[in-house]
């Protein structure tokens, strides 16, 4: 219920109406599978993106953290406290350029990247 009220209904639906097309993708955490959130979808229209479970190589969004993660180290390496790597992490999400975000989420050239590299 906590996944409902603090992250779909707020963030998700808001987020929604400004966009033409939309597909939600989630990984398997219990919060994501369960029976309410299920119905909460259905009932919401939301479309979910399917993926085989356990390919985080396929999951977009994990790309986006590690290029977070290699800005955070090169840019704020002496962060002293929770408050600034707040601010750190949201300069950087904030300053990601589109083109970069795109790339991450092209399911054709992650599936390629995915083949080449096994």
């Amino acid at each position: 219920r906590r996944y409902i009220d603090q992250i779909l209904r707020p963030i998700v639906l808001r987020k929604r109406q400004h966009l033409r097309s939309f597909i939600l993708m989630q990984d398997n955490a219990r919060p994501h599978t369960a029976n309410i959130t299920r119905r909460f979808l259905e009932r919401h229209d939301i479309t979910l993106l399917r993926h085989p479970a356990m390919s985080p190589d396929l999951n977009p969004i994990e790309h986006v953290w590690d290029i977070m993660g290699r800005r955070l180290r090169r840019e704020y390496p002496n962060l002293q406290n929770l408050a600034a790597l707040e601010r750190a992490l949201q300069q950087i999400w904030n300053t990601i350029p589109q083109p970069e975000i795109t790339r991450c989420i092209n399911m054709a050239e992650r599936l390629r990247a995915v083949i080449e590299n096994r």
